[in-house]
């Protein structure tokens, strides 16, 4: 080593490290060469990148023009979930307008029921007086058709010779009116099990438009959902065409940064070139 600290030099301007002895001109070449590796990589580099961020801007506004059809395809189907849901509430409004008047007629029903079972009640009883009365009746019109047939096989006596004889007349009415009787029996008995069924039938009505009402309100709180789904998918719609709209921009930048920073790199190997071609010339 000199005094100044460098290598100590040999014959012909060679330089000697250590027992390595190594040439200014080999030097000199070797700097070249990776300045200009420095250099063909830089291009090299900044043509790829540039190439990589065109492709990657591609894919972006692919994967975003998907994007905004899958958002446009999830607020048409936003919509229809709400005509959906829309009809629905409309059509289990009208089913629980239905069970309010079918209760208020099961009551009125219940009232005529109950008061039509009260008269069958009385009207039975009333019709067996009837048929008791018809037989006593029955009983002396038969007297009095043999009487007045004996009378009219008198001489001058009054002309009595019916068709059909009063007792049997009267006989025929009672057997008409036995039926009526069991059958306003029967029917009062029904309607008094109606009416007693009833409550049942009304506690079940009642039951059911209890469900119709919580049904409906769930559903008003899948309307408010939908609603709020609805503007997130605006949201996102409006970001991913925002985002498309830039990615131009932001593309050209990137590409922009790339080359300037390959073309610094390159700047960057004047010095190394510089100095490899002094060392070539043999200049210090």
């Amino acid at each position: 080593m000199s005094e100044h600290g460098t290598p100590p030099r040999g014959p012909a301007g060679r330089m000697v490290v250590g027992r390595m002895v190594i040439g200014r001109e080999l030097v000199g070449k070797v700097m070249v060469g990776i300045s200009v590796l420095g250099l063909v990589a830089s291009i090299v580099a900044a043509v790829v990148a540039w190439q990589v961020i065109g492709q990657l801007g591609r894919s972006v506004d692919e994967s975003l023009a998907v994007g905004v059809d899958a958002l446009a395809t999830v607020e048409l189907t936003l919509d229809v979930a709400d005509d959906v849901v829309t009809a629905v509430d409309d059509g289990l409004g009208s089913v629980g307008a239905t069970l309010d008047a079918v209760a208020d007629l099961v009551d009125e029903v219940v009232v005529v029921s109950g008061t039509t079972a009260e008269l069958a009640a009385d009207v039975g009883p009333a019709i067996a007086r009837i048929d008791d009365a018809l037989g006593t009746l029955e009983g002396v019109t038969g007297t009095v058709d043999r009487v007045l047939r004996q009378l009219s096989g008198i001489p001058f006596g009054p002309s009595y010779d019916p068709e059909v004889p009063l007792d049997e007349t009267i006989a025929a009415i009672r057997d008409d009116l036995a039926p009526l009787a069991d059958s306003l029996l029967e029917a009062g008995s029904d309607l008094e099990g109606f009416v007693a069924g009833s409550a049942v039938l009304r506690a079940e009505l009642d039951a059911l438009n209890d469900d119709v009402a919580r049904v409906r309100s769930s559903l008003a709180g899948s309307g408010e959902l939908i609603e709020s789904y609805r503007r997130s998918a605006g949201d996102a719609l409006v970001v991913s065409a925002r985002s498309r709209d830039d990615l131009d921009a932001d593309v050209l930048r990137a590409r922009v940064l790339v080359v300037a920073l390959a073309a610094t790199f390159a700047a960057g190997q004047i010095v190394p070139a510089w100095l490899g071609r002094e060392l070539i010339a043999g200049r210090s």
